[in-house]
C-alpha cells in the first residue's frame, strides 16, 4: 500500500488531510505522516482535523524524509518552495 505524507498544514494543507484521511478510510492509501514547520501549529491542525495519532509528526521535511515514513509526499506549500523540496524529496 502507498504510504503517504502532507508537507504544508495551511488552508491547501487542510484540503489535503481531508482527503488523505478519506482515502486511507477506504484503504486505497495509507496516510502515514504530516509536515509544519512550528509544531504548535501542527498540534492544532492535528486536532481540528482530527488526524489519528498513526499519523506521525514531522516539523521539517529533511527529517520526514530521514524517517522513512512514506513512499510519497503532497507538497501543500507555497508554489516558490516546490523545487527545492521536489529536489530533496527525490535526490
Amino acid at each position: 500500500m502507498l504510504r503517504m505524507a502532507l508537507v504544508g498544514i495551511g488552508d491547501a494543507g487542510k484540503h489535503h488531510a481531508r482527503a488523505l484521511q478519506h482515502l486511507a478510510a477506504e484503504g486505497h492509501l495509507a496516510f502515514r505522516a504530516v509536515c509544519g514547520r512550528d509544531a504548535a501549529k501542527l498540534t492544532t491542525f492535528r486536532a481540528e482535523l482530527g488526524v489519528p495519532a498513526s499519523v506521525a509528526s514531522f516539523t521539517s521535511l529533511d527529517a520526514l524524509l530521514a524517517a522513512g515514513a512514506c513512499d510519497a509526499v503532497i507538497l501543500a506549500t507555497p508554489d516558490g518552495l516546490h523545487r527545492a523540496q521536489v529536489e530533496r524529496a527525490t535526490g
